[in-house]
């Protein structure tokens, strides 16, 4: 389903359905992308059983802005296709993310797993679940490359929850989870548990270079944990770019936003579970913390790299059972990196806003510095009698400094809507900064 708001998030359209389907089928993972000159696409991953066949496809849909309505193509296409004839599921295709430069390159990117090391066409692939991709052939996202595997390194773990972000001069960033205990050029022991990993394509998602590690205490945080027998997974990883040194209108004439070019950079957000061993003696409490890098040059040398990871979560590091979870970003290209995430931590910004679960949100400047203390997003939470849930955030800008937030709660509005799940969003305005 869809909704559109005229108005800067403040209203919105009643719902709609982008495309019906013939067969009963089990549609996920929804992602939406926008070029800004009235293309968008939509990819989501499917599973369905016709005429005893199971059909597992990553599909996309593309519609076209005209005047404030948008129209959707009138059938789906696929991008990733598995098809099994005796009814049994080997395929895996989950978690698509779609972006596009806003010029005319597309990349969408995906969890595969076979089952017996061949990807599309009997190309071998890395056992396990790999990360896969497609490009789009044309400007408006309706054609796609074959897929390939993006983790060329060769090694059998689980790699997860991918995403990409463009950057600048054909530059491209693909980042996900992953079980790997060693990297490409190294034979670093990572241990058992997640780490962050990232690819860098020059040719705008044409082709990847090898995955490397993101974050730099991976080969330690697993040794030097504060509480015996837990072993920290790093995991739902999410990225935004600093793009544009040029925006166009929808006529592709240059749109100069500010005088000076973007720096190209890249954050990435993710969650830290502390998790515990149950075998272990040392029990301990497990919280989950949100911690953020940036991808920029070094001030010294001028080359780009991972900062040190920070925490963002005000809370990080206590030993209460406080759960900071799935971590969106957003930037606005102007100097403002916006996070959103879910928290159960009962006092945020001195307020107490209960062990429910509340989504809170953080800024980040260009340079990597927290911009103030994470606050409580929606003024409800801090109500002693609100003990709704609020989970699963999402973050998005205009680059105009119009900001909203949607997520899913189980708040009644005070009585106006009920208390089953439903979506909830909240627009919030927030000025450029100079850079």
């Amino acid at each position: 389903f869809y909704a559109v708001s005229k108005d800067n998030g403040d209203n919105w359209t009643d719902q709609k359905v982008i495309i019906p389907d013939a067969h009963p089928n089990r549609d996920s993972a929804p992602r939406i992308a926008t070029d800004g000159k009235g293309n968008w696409v939509v990819v989501w991953a499917s599973i369905k059983a016709v005429d005893k066949k199971v059909l597992m496809n990553i599909n996309f849909i593309h519609g076209k802005t005209f005047g404030e309505e948008v129209t959707w193509d009138k059938d789906k296409g696929v991008i990733h296709k598995g098809e099994h004839p005796d009814g049994k599921i080997y395929d895996s295709l989950n978690d698509p993310h779609i972006a596009t430069d806003g010029g005319d390159h597309w990349v969408c990117v995906w969890e595969f797993d076979d089952g017996d090391n061949f990807g599309p066409g009997g190309k071998l692939v890395p056992s396990g679940r790999n990360i896969f991709y497609s490009y789009c052939t044309d400007k408006i996202g309706t054609s796609w490359s074959t897929p390939d595997v993006l983790n060329t390194s060769g090694q059998k773990a689980s790699h997860l929850r991918p995403c990409v972000a463009p950057g600048l001069d054909g530059n491209w960033m693909c980042i996900w989870q992953s079980s790997a205990s060693i990297t490409y050029n190294s034979q670093i022991d990572l241990g058992i548990d997640n780490d962050i990993f990232y690819a860098i394509s020059k040719d705008e998602g044409k082709t990847w270079e090898p995955f490397q590690l993101l974050n730099s205490n991976a080969h330690v945080d697993h040794k030097n944990h504060p509480y015996p027998g837990h072993f920290p997974d790093d995991i739902k990883p999410q990225i935004a770019a600093d793009l544009k040194a040029n925006k166009y209108d929808s006529k592709d004439n240059l749109v100069s936003d500010y005088e000076n070019k973007t720096q190209g950079n890249f954050v990435v957000v993710w969650q830290l579970n502390n998790k515990i061993d149950t075998a272990s003696v040392n029990k301990g409490p497990a919280d989950s913390d949100i911690l953020f890098s940036i991808y920029a040059p070094d001030p010294l040398t001028g080359e780009k790299n991972w900062s040190n990871p920070k925490m963002l979560s005000k809370d990080a590091g206590t030993k209460g059972d406080v759960k900071n979870v799935d971590p969106q970003i957003a930037t606005d290209e102007a100097g403002n990196w916006v996070v959103v995430w879910q928290s159960n931590n009962p006092n945020i910004h001195s307020k107490d806003i209960g062990t429910d679960s509340d989504i809170l949100f953080a800024r980040v400047t260009h340079d990597g510095a927290m911009a103030g203390d994470p606050k409580a997003l929606h003024e409800s939470a801090a109500d002693a009698n609100e003990s709704y849930e609020d989970v699963q955030p999402f973050v998005a800008t205009d680059g105009n400094e119009n900001w909203i937030t949607v997520w899913n709660s189980q708040n009644d509005l005070e009585g106006e809507i009920g208390n089953d799940a439903d979506i909830l969003f909240t627009p919030f305005y927030l000025q450029k900064l100079q850079k």
